[in-house]
């Protein structure tokens, strides 16, 4: 009877493993080719996504974005880093720990709702750990590119030059304009206005709001895993 049991699961199994391989690579084609182009669509969103995600989760959430359903993925990604902003404000001072007034006031800040002023902290912060690890920044162009009309952060080709992605996608933020980034005569392409240049020159007034705060907070999160992964 054991045995009879056994050869019934065995069968089943053979039945559930059969088309396995071809299932996996059809999901891993799929990620390969979705996961970079939903990061491109959170980051146009002002939305970045650190190591600590699933490459699933930029494919799902990427694909809300395409069929226009904006204000669930803001609902996904505010709930996210809120549940996980202790995790993410360790992580940020365990590897840089020489910001750690900043960065605890900043998290203080957006906790106790004071949006303006964590906002501003945090954008200060990503130029910081840019240039602590590369004396390179972020919101500055590669110099070689000044006279064409392609914009990449001059850190970018520090860190690819140390080849740190250790998800292949993460690196599309880097290889083009991005809202947060973009000169501000074109920020009307982007769906949502969040422009760090607009904010730190006291041209947007308006950005004060918890959603843009944790925007941001996902902005820092990005940058800390790409430059500083361990």
């Amino acid at each position: 009877m054991k045995q009879k049991i056994n050869n019934i699961l065995s069968d089943e199994l053979k039945e559930i493993l059969k088309d396995f391989p071809e299932k996996l690579a059809k999901s891993m084609e799929i990620l390969q080719k979705e996961m970079p182009i939903g990061i491109l669509e959170l980051s146009n969103y002002g939305w970045y996504l650190g190591y600590d995600s699933s490459p699933k989760m930029a494919v799902e959430l990427g694909r809300k974005l395409k069929n226009g359903d904006s204000k669930k993925v803001d609902d996904i990604l505010t709930r996210y880093y809120e549940e996980e902003l202790d995790l993410v404000e360790k992580r940020i001072i365990d590897r840089n720990p020489n910001r750690k007034s900043i960065i605890k006031e900043a998290f203080s800040n957006h906790r106790n709702k004071k949006y303006y002023s964590s906002i501003v902290l945090l954008l200060t912060q990503i130029d910081g750990l840019c240039y602590d690890e590369t004396k390179k920044l972020y919101f500055k162009n590669n110099k070689k590119l000044q006279r064409s009309r392609i914009y990449k952060p001059e850190v970018e080709e520090k860190i690819s030059e140390k080849e740190r992605f250790i998800i292949e996608g993460f690196e599309i933020p880097l290889n083009q304009s991005t809202g947060i980034s973009e000169h501000t005569d074109n920020i009307s392409k982007f769906p949502v206005r969040l422009n760090r240049h607009e904010i730190l020159h006291g041209i947007d007034y308006s950005y004060g709001i918890k959603i843009n705060s944790l925007k941001i907070i996902s902005f820092l999160n990005y940058i800390n895993d790409i430059i500083r992964y361990k």
